[in-house]
């Protein structure tokens, strides 16, 4: 936690104050990061970059989120309706990615009606719904036996439909870039290029997905996340990697006229058990590799993240 001084907003340009300060994010919040600042943007642009961009990340970020089933410090995460790729059967994913059935499961028999679901009230609900249509009775919860049974733990293939704006994300993912870069280095100038991205309606000429798997080869698959900052003073290029989980990574071009000396910025922080990683890396990419990449943009690449 970084506390306030009198600095300006990197993205209105007004200046901070106890009244418009707000409490920013550099990792997202939604995939549980917890280094932040009040030193980087005003309360009514983290309000609106949060209900933009931010949002759309969080949507993509939740899934791997549930996965890990990571303690966040907004509550944790929610479940996910998805659809069992077998039978269709809509499906309910809880943190760590345990599955149940979405609707309550009924069996009524001559002398007994069972209702299975994995959400106790609703089954008191299903069960009163049930006893008024069939007897015509008023039941409450002392009239009802309830007993946990093992969950099904057999593979289920599962599909989790969530439409996610692709540019809207990518600008999310370039805040935490510059988030990250003036937290560390108060330079605000290099990095105006990348601020105009998120402040202005242009093309993403930017950022992409582009996974070079860094937690896997380094950190043995953890699932960490890693931000990496170049800047190569006699190519003039200042870009940044951002891998979330270990498992998805993404490619940002900062500035490609970077007018600042050699640069190296490398911050990993473990999810799962909330602390900060010390790790140096060997990432240095050549200018023409990332000019190759801005023009591609792979479409590949995105559409294997974004069906993860």
């Amino acid at each position: 936690f970084v506390p306030c001084v009198m600095v300006n907003c990197y993205l209105c340009n007004d200046p901070l104050s106890e009244q418009n300060h707000s409490l920013e994010h550099i990792i997202q919040e939604s995939i549980g990061g917890r280094l932040k600042s009040r030193s980087l943007i005003c309360k009514p642009c983290n309000d609106k970059t949060g209900s933009l961009f931010d949002k759309e990340f969080a949507k993509f970020g939740n899934i791997l989120a549930s996965k890990y089933n990571i303690n966040r410090e907004r509550g944790a995460v929610q479940p996910i309706k998805a659809k069992n790729l077998s039978t269709g059967e809509k499906l309910i994913v809880a943190p760590g990615y345990k599955l149940a059935s979405a609707d309550p499961k009924i069996e009524v028999t001559k002398d007994l009606i069972k209702v299975s679901h994995h959400d106790k009230k609703r089954v008191f609900e299903e069960m009163k719904k049930l006893a008024k249509d069939l007897d015509g009775i008023e039941i409450t919860r002392k009239d009802l036996q309830f007993e946990i049974t093992e969950d099904d733990n057999t593979e289920k293939k599962f599909l989790i439909d969530i439409a996610i704006e692709p540019n809207l994300l990518l600008r999310s993912v370039s805040k935490t870039i510059v988030n990250l870069y003036i937290h560390k280095t108060e330079d605000y100038q290099n990095c105006s290029p990348l601020i105009n991205f998120l402040k202005e309606d242009i093309d993403n000429n930017f950022c992409w997905f582009l996974d070079y798997g860094v937690s896997k080869s380094k950190h043995n698959n953890s699932p960490y996340h890693i931000v990496i900052i170049r800047g190569d003073k006699k190519s003039k290029m200042l870009y940044a990697y951002y891998e979330i989980f270990g498992e998805v990574g993404f490619l940002t071009l900062i500035n490609g006229q970077y007018k600042g000396e050699n640069q190296e910025i490398n911050y990993t922080f473990d999810p799962i058990n909330i602390t900060e990683v010390n790790s140096n890396y060997q990432f240095n990419l050549k200018a023409s590799d990332i000019i190759e990449h801005l023009i591609t943009k792979p479409e590949s690449e995105m559409v294997k993240c974004l069906h993860h």
